[in-house]
């Protein structure tokens, strides 16, 4: 009972920031340069659009936004301090783009092809709203591209619509270091390597969601687009590149379309590649379509993934085949996906039996527990004492 209480409260500090809404600031179209130096010490903090375009400048080195006197800094660490706003209502109530894009502030991704971003961006459970990209670049996100040893964790994208060429995400579009506890819930659009948090992966993506609508025409995925295991050199990278991320949004493409992710492939020896994750989002394409995964190139890269039966015809995807498991509404609603998903880690999912329909990354939720042949909620007093055995 105490292990389950300090994961419980574990999960609380880390993930209740996720549901802050504070004040939200728009762009007036005049890039600031924040407080702080932008050191582990010293992060920038960061409170306003004018604040994010400046820092999006540094990484860039962009001297129309941090000045010719201003020197770039692809290594910068920065922290949210507010909830942020680029432009409003970006999307309509139904999810679609709105008419108004003539007036919207183009986002500029942190990070390109030149530039990959190496530091730490903390977003301390703040939302940044309406990012607006609609072009034919690749490396289309909030991040473009973080290159290995980079961070990005604990931050929302909501009410954005992003659409480019290839390898677009909604927190970044090719990812080669660490992207956590991130959520995504605008439209995410282009042509392959498409995914609602990370367009294309080699390295670490764990307990992130999605829920905005995913489209694309090769490589489509919910959480992921493409994925590259032996791409990545790294030894300390875990072996389960995807972990712990859940899908809600619906996803659309051509060939390669999976509720988590599009495409896996790497080399033998073969890691698993996406664990404890699941979907329940439709999933809609015309090959290679899967409820979890759309094309896994070996048998084994895929453990401990499950995905709700109505929302895919061909759930197993690639004919190599995974072991992603098909589970009813019933299955997800009783917590019975729940218990299966929290067999390892720290316990991050959570889910309030009765209410909500499937799990949620929610550290406020209470803690499923199995008991005799069904599921129920442990519930905590406020003194933190379990009040229901």
């Amino acid at each position: 009972m105490k292990k389950q209480l300090i994961r419980l409260l574990f999960c609380a500090g880390l993930l209740l920031g996720l549901l802050t809404v504070g004040a939200a600031a728009g762009y007036s179209g005049t890039p600031k340069q924040p407080a702080g130096s932008g050191t582990a010490e010293s992060p920038y903090l960061i409170s306003s659009a004018e604040e994010l375009y400046w820092f999006a400048g540094l990484v860039n080195g962009d001297s129309n936004a941090i000045g010719n006197e201003g020197s770039q800094n692809t290594a910068a660490w920065a922290v949210l301090t507010n909830d942020i706003s680029v432009n409003d209502k970006v999307l309509n109530p139904d999810g679609t783009l709105s008419d108004n894009v003539d007036n919207f502030t183009r986002w500029a991704p942190i990070g390109n092809t030149s530039n990959n971003y190496t530091g730490t961006f903390d977003g301390r459970g703040f939302t940044i709203s309406g990012l607006y990209y609609s072009g034919d670049a690749s490396y289309i996100g909030l991040f473009g591209r973080v290159g290995s040893g980079g961070v990005v964790k604990s931050l929302r994208v909501a009410d954005s619509y992003l659409r480019g060429g290839g390898n677009v995400g909604g927190i970044c579009g090719f990812n080669a270091g660490t992207i956590t506890y991130c959520d995504n819930s605008g439209a995410v659009t282009g042509d392959n390597n498409i995914g609602g948090i990370c367009g294309y992966t080699v390295s670490t993506v764990m307990y992130c969601s999605n829920s905005g609508a995913v489209s694309g025409n090769i490589s489509v995925g919910g959480v992921f687009g493409g994925s590259d295991r032996a791409a990545n050199a790294d030894p300390g990278v875990p072996d389960d590149l995807i972990s712990n991320c859940g899908n809600s949004g619906a996803v659309t493409g051509v060939q390669k379309v999976g509720g988590v992710g599009g495409k896996i492939q790497y080399e033998d020896p073969a890691p698993l590649v996406i664990r404890y994750c699941f979907n329940v989002g439709t999933v809609d394409g015309d090959s290679e379509v899967g409820g979890v995964c759309g094309d896994n190139l070996k048998s084994n890269g895929i453990s401990e993934c499950f995905w709700l039966d109505t929302t895919c015809a061909e759930g197993f995807g690639h004919e190599n085949g995974d072991i992603a498991e098909a589970k009813t509404a019933d299955q997800f609603a009783s917590g019975e996906v729940l218990t299966l998903l929290n067999l390892a880690y720290v316990d991050p999912w959570r889910q309030a039996l009765g209410t909500d329909p499937y799990p949620v990354l929610d550290g406020s939720q209470n803690v499923v527990i199995q008991s005799g042949d069904g599921y129920k909620n442990l519930v905590f007093d406020e003194e933190g004492f379990c009040a229901e055995n």
